[in-house]
């Protein structure tokens, strides 16, 4: 069994003791105009519990962390889809996406090292020229 795998099966228990040890109490807690039971914290907080672990140890590609709650959430009655998925389609979501698509794209091809030499070349090496340009 690789690392990697073991991170994933320690974040999967991690978020069912987490599920199981706060899940169990009928407490009802009221949020503005909605009331949420204890459960449903509980779930919500297992679902968190699992994001941090796969974050921290990067045993799955960063996206996937991401993307759980919109599995998680529908898979044990936290929230529907209709719910969940709106926040991953609002119009910052894809600017975010948008830029970080291209600044991979000016990593991949070295274009930041490109532009940096091309204004050292044209302003100068010293520091006040730098920032100037």
């Amino acid at each position: 069994m690789t690392k990697k795998s073991i991170h994933i099966i320690v974040g999967l228990v991690l978020a069912l003791l987490t599920w199981l040890l706060f899940g169990d109490s009928q407490a009802k807690f009221e949020f503005g105009d909605a009331v949420y039971s204890m459960g449903t914290i509980a779930k919500t907080a297992a679902v968190a519990v699992l994001m941090a672990y796969w974050w921290i140890t990067e045993c799955v590609p960063l996206f996937v962390p991401a993307l759980v709650p919109l599995v998680a959430f529908p898979l044990m009655n936290v929230a529907g889809i209709e719910a969940v998925a709106p926040n991953y389609a609002k119009d910052i979501i894809f600017l975010f996406v948008g830029s970080f698509l291209i600044a991979y794209g000016f990593e991949r091809w070295n274009l930041h090292r490109r532009i940096s030499f091309k204004l050292i070349k044209t302003v100068g090496s010293s520091p006040t020229r730098i920032l100037i340009g």
